[in-house]
């Protein structure tokens, strides 16, 4: 095992629990990473997008449940037909946009809600979230928003 586990351990764990529901600044972590720069790169970039990836998925379902397990009136069912229709529009490209902390957050759960195929989903979101990292890692411009 690397004798800098336990930091790697801890940018996964960020980047999980920063891309589930709590949008935290996990780029906090990859900051001081890059910043003293004797880091892998390749496995820092895997550590936090496996996390970010599996926390999308958990958002996905916790939004297909949610919508299987919520009684739906009248009122509700023509404002979700509304939203289905943007959403066949737009949503594709909002999703690239998932590496932003608080908006990319609950992309996937309203993806989920909205009944999108996963695989979609998890691809598009992972495509954007790929992008951010490899940039953030690449170029040492990690944006940490406070």
């Amino acid at each position: 095992m690397s004798e800098h586990s336990e930091l790697y351990q801890e940018l996964f764990k960020d980047s999980f629990l920063s891309a589930l529901i709590f949008p935290w600044q996990h780029e906090a972590t990859l900051a001081l990473m890059v910043e003293f720069g004797e880091y892998d790169a390749l496995t820092m970039g895997m550590m936090a997008f496996t996390a970010s990836i599996l926390a999308f998925s958990l958002n996905y379902i916790a939004g297909r449940l949610l919508l299987r397990e919520t009684s739906i009136t009248k009122q509700m069912k023509e404002g979700y037909t509304r939203i289905s229709t943007f959403s066949g529009k737009y949503m594709w490209w909002m999703l690239l946009f998932s590496w932003i902390d608080l908006y990319g957050t609950f992309l996937p759960f309203f993806a989920g809600m909205l009944r999108l195929k996963y695989r979609y989903v998890i691809l598009v979101s992972g495509i954007g979230k790929a992008a951010y990292y490899i940039y953030a890692i690449q170029t040492g411009n990690v944006t940490v928003q406070l």
